[in-house]
């Protein structure tokens, strides 16, 4: 079986991969390893197990250059978290297999992602304003759970596409004061 982080070379490699063409791919190094392949179930469960961790993301064609908007297929990308190891059986499955690299636009990769993130932001100020004072200290605890997931998202994705995520970053920021009052009410 291949690793999260070899996963994740594979798609670095290829720009943009299909759950298909990941399994194809990590098949062809397994067998060259003479290890079991893996299924395709078991690469759409690493490739979410690494989405869950930010080192890959979802796209559509919509984000890939040259692709024709003709299908609901689902990319991965390498995300912003991504540590990634390169098989040395790679280049032989890629030439065998005769993938190519995709070109991502990364302008809608980052318009996709801001909309992401100001769902989160909305959904998260939508709690707060939902919030009847005195607030249960567990509750509080959960907002600034979410708070903090939120201010990670955003450094990491910040890093990844530079610039493309200010108009949101004061009002994620401005949602720390909103909690502090909370806790003080």
């Amino acid at each position: 079986m291949i690793s999260i982080e070899e996963l994740s070379g594979i798609i670095d490699v290829l720009g943009a991969a299909t759950v298909h063409e990941i399994t194809c791919t990590a098949q062809e190094i397994t067998y060259a390893r003479d290890d079991e392949p893996p299924t395709e179930e078991d690469i759409l469960k690493m490739c979410e197990k690494a989405c869950s961790r930010h080192f890959l993301e979802n796209v559509t064609c919509e984000e890939i250059i040259g692709m024709e908007n003709t299908e609901e297929t689902e990319y991965f990308i390498l995300g912003p978290d991504a540590f990634p190891e390169y098989p040395q059986e790679l280049s032989d499955a890629l030439d065998m297999l005769g993938l190519e690299k995709r070109e991502l636009d990364m302008g809608k990769v980052a318009a996709r992602f801001k909309r992401r993130l100001k769902m989160r932001t909305t959904h998260l100020e939508n709690m707060i304003n939902e919030v009847q004072t005195p607030a249960e200290p567990e509750y509080i605890q959960d907002l600034e759970q979410k708070y903090m997931d939120l201010v990670n998202i955003y450094y990491d994705f910040d890093t990844w596409v530079p610039d493309a995520l200010t108009e949101i970053e004061e009002n994620i920021f401005s949602l720390s004061a909103r909690i502090e009052e909370l806790k003080e009410a």
